[in-house]
Formats: C-alpha cells, structure tokens, sequence
C-alpha cells in the first residue's frame, strides 16, 4: 500500500456517529465498526473528548449520550473527534500547492481535487463517504509512478 493509502486510512480510522433514542429524547454516539468489541474500543479512548463536550454516560444503554436538542452542539464534537474534517483539508492545502505550481497538468488535477473534496464533504453518509474515498483512491493508483514533487 503507497504511502497516500496509508495516511488516508489512518485519517479515517475514527468513525463515530450519532444515533437518536427518541423514547429518552437522547442521542448516543455510536461506532460505525461492525466488530462490537472495536467499536466500543473506539467510543471508550475518546471518552475524555466526549466529556469535554458535553456527553455523558448513560448505564441503561450502556452509551455516551447527550439531550436531543443539542444536535449541533453533538455533532461538533464528533467532528473533532473524527478524521475526515482533518483530510479534507489537508486535501484543500494539496489543491492550493497544484495552484501555485507550475505543472503542465495542474489544473487538471487541481479539479480532480476540488471535485473530490466537494463530493466528500457533501456525503451525508458512511456509504457515500466511503464510496468517495475509494473512488479518489483508484484515482491516484493510476499515478503509481508520478508523484507531486516530479511534476511539480
């Protein structure tokens, strides 16, 4: 796996969301790992942050939650808690380098990130984001053999 995988994977790896429990009027952070043990793994090393925020533990259903009315205020945490607000600006800093560049095919990749980084921040769901995130990939396989510093 190239070095871009790796870095993109790690930058993922975080994937908490929220899930709303109407009968308690509470929303609960929940991980979108399908391993039961790895999912609470997740939830639990970033209990401090969860804290910080405004969650708290709730023994019946065993999850860190959150009234229902401070949804903004819930998914602000989770988006310093996860990853993919920290890639795609990484990946605007990439677009603003081709920019300033003087690569014969910047603007080519240069709207190959824009529109990467638009569709990805737009996703709604893990599907699509996921979806996304391997289409940018298969993008960039092409390109084993090239890298921005030889064409830059």
């Amino acid at each position: 796996m190239n070095l871009l995988k790796k870095w993109i994977y790690n930058q993922l790896s975080e994937a908490l969301l929220l899930k709303r429990y109407t009968n308690k009027n509470k929303l609960a952070v929940v991980s979108d790992d399908p391993d039961e043990k790895k999912a609470s793994y997740e939830t639990f090393k970033n209990k401090t942050a969860l804290k910080a925020g405004g969650f708290k533990w709730d023994t019946d259903i065993n999850m860190w939650t959150m009234d229902d009315n401070q949804y903004q205020t819930a998914q602000n945490v989770l988006n310093s808690i996860n990853k993919k607000e920290v890639l795609i600006n990484k990946l605007e800093d990439v677009e603003e380098l081709l920019i300033n560049s003087d690569a014969p095919n910047k603007n080519h990749l240069s709207d190959r990130i824009k529109l990467f980084v638009d569709d990805l921040a737009n996703a709604t769901d893990e599907a699509a984001a996921d979806a996304k995130i391997k289409q940018y990939l298969n993008f960039f396989s092409k390109f084993r053999k090239h890298s921005f510093t030889n064409s830059l």
